[in-house]
């Protein structure tokens, strides 16, 4: 193969990830609207908007924010795991990993 069509190759297979991801991003938001959607629909509402009512919005966040800490220090743990036995991860690829594994083993 010639030296620029090998060039234009390389770049079109670079940038086909990129549009992907944006998809799967979506389809990951949709998705989850329509399971949030459902469960709405099909749980007692009166019970679902009182449990939720119970707590305050800034207690949800600050759940959260702790919910997601706690899980980036294992990400971090973990990475520093692998990396020691030769794995040379990126952050993105160990937490990529470590998510995968979470819900793995969470709904699985």
């Amino acid at each position: 193969m010639s030296e620029p069509a090998a060039e234009s190759k390389q770049e079109s297979l670079e940038q086909a990830p990129a549009k992907k991801n944006w998809k799967s991003f979506f389809i990951r938001i949709f998705g989850s609207l329509i399971i949030l959607g459902l469960l709405y629909f099909f749980l007692p509402r009166n019970e679902l908007i009182k449990a939720l009512n119970a707590f305050s919005l800034e207690m949800w966040l600050a759940g959260v924010a702790c919910y997601m800490c706690l899980h980036l220090i294992g990400v971090a743990k973990w990475r520093l795991l692998i990396n020691a036995a030769g794995g040379d991860f990126s952050f993105m690829q160990a937490m990529r990993c470590y998510y995968y594994g979470l819900f793995g083993n969470t709904f699985l």
